[in-house]
């Protein structure tokens, strides 16, 4: 995909599964010792009930997308809104959309929105995009 195919409006759509096995890598390599995030008997005294996925594992299983569809792109700022909590072991679905973009630029907005397996919105992102990272354009 070039930056030409680009276009406002355009959504992917996708699921992502974020299991133990996620936050283990994520513990290793953050060093994050939150026991909201891996101690059931801390979590149970919370209002959360159980230990709940940081939020940062929610956003950038989703904010990678953008490189499938185009590589060499780069976030250049995010803004995040984390409205529910999100648990291990459920099925996310995201929307990402492209809300502007600046071709001449090679500068572009997304919006992200993730949703659990019932339908709560539990992340609203808004992506600015740097497309110019990759030096030759695909014909």
């Amino acid at each position: 995909m070039n930056l030409n195919d680009i276009k406002v409006g355009t959504k992917i759509n996708f699921e992502k599964y974020i299991s133990s096995e996620d936050l283990k890598l994520y513990k290793l390599l953050t060093n994050d010792q939150n026991p909201i995030h891996y101690d059931e008997i801390f979590a149970k005294k919370t209002i959360f009930k159980r230990p709940i996925v940081p939020g940062l594992i929610t956003i950038s299983s989703f904010v990678s997308i953008l490189a499938k569809f185009y590589p060499g792109a780069v976030n250049t700022k995010i803004e995040i809104l984390f409205n529910a909590p999100v648990y291990l072991d459920e099925k996310l679905k995201g929307v990402v959309e492209i809300i502007s973009i600046t071709p001449l630029k090679k500068k572009g907005t997304l919006k992200i929105e993730i949703s659990n397996s019932n339908g709560v919105v539990v992340l609203d992102a808004k992506l600015d995009c740097f497309f110019g990272a990759k030096i030759n354009e695909d014909p």
